[in-house]
């Protein structure tokens, strides 16, 4: 299994619709990702719908795409860490695919909306037990590279209460 770090948003703004609806959330000018079958064609959707972005930062959309739609599986954990709550994360496990979600729309018009369902395991865990794992300001979805990071967060949560449960 994987953990993976999520970003609710720029602002934060997708965090309380992600603990809300047992979701986690991205969004794009780009449709049918969900379809799209490899990194080269999700790569081609994107190009698509940002005609003048330059090719490198359509390779980092891509490979964070490539994370959410093909990499993530479901019984991965997931951190959220929060904006409006500094020092604490969501913990979440992934319960199923990628899926386009068009009643979120009107949260952020032009865009199409894809989300992942998750199970929240823990609603404010405290980030300074996770050390370095989440300090990634400008990215959007990773996956931890520490080892046995998944496994000792699972750990950490069955161990007992840290700040407030889901």
């Amino acid at each position: 299994m994987t953990l993976w770090v999520i970003r609710g948003g720029q602002s934060g703004e997708w965090e309380d619709i992600a603990l809300e609806q047992g979701i986690i959330v991205i969004y794009s000018k780009a449709h049918g990702l969900t379809e799209a079958v490899d990194a080269d064609e999700l790569r081609e959707r994107i190009r698509e719908a940002y005609p003048e972005k330059r090719e490198q930062t359509i390779g980092l959309w891509t490979r964070w795409a490539s994370h959410f739609f093909h990499e993530m599986r479901e019984g991965d954990l997931v951190l959220l860490p929060f904006k409006r709550y500094r020092g604490f994360v969501a913990v979440g496990e992934v319960r199923g695919p990628a899926e386009e979600w068009p009643d979120l729309r009107g949260y952020q018009p032009g865009y199409f909306i894809y989300s992942r369902p998750v199970r929240w395991l823990h609603g404010r865990f405290p980030r300074d037990r996770l050390g370095n794992w989440t300090n990634r300001p400008h990215t959007t979805i990773y996956p931890v590279e520490e080892r046995d990071a998944e496994k000792r967060v699972r750990e950490w949560i069955a161990s007992g209460p840290h700040g407030e449960p889901a």
